[in-house]
């Protein structure tokens, strides 16, 4: 990362806080993820005999690229997460994870969960 692109600054509360002052969010790959157990996993609801996952892969205009999981039903996720919400995400500050958050409650997904 080029130093220019990033910075430290004191929060309230003395901490030592990195502020992005350039990188923003260019796209997001949704990558869901299945694999078969070699036995089936018992848990309070039942068994299962496969396990889903849900990846995602942030990419940024600095080349930096991150790593982040959904959870529940890996293709449901994929398909919500394809259609609806990584569109809000591109153009914003990946460490600005208060923003973020809050354009996705502000949203429309928010509501129809």
């Amino acid at each position: 990362m080029r130093t220019s692109e990033i910075q430290f600054r004191n929060n309230s509360n003395n901490f030592l806080e990195l502020v992005s002052t350039q990188m923003k969010i260019t796209h997001i790959e949704v990558i869901a993820l299945q694999k078969k157990l070699s036995s089936q996993m018992q848990i309070s609801r039942g068994g299962f005999a496969i396990r889903n996952h849900t990846l995602v892969r942030v990419h940024t205009d600095s080349g930096i690229s991150g790593l982040g999981e959904g959870i529940g039903n890996a293709l449901l996720v994929k398909a919500i997460l394809k259609e609806q919400m990584c569109e809000l995400a591109v153009g914003q500050d990946p460490f600005n994870i208060e923003a973020l958050r809050q354009s996705l409650l502000d949203s429309q997904v928010y509501f129809e969960r």
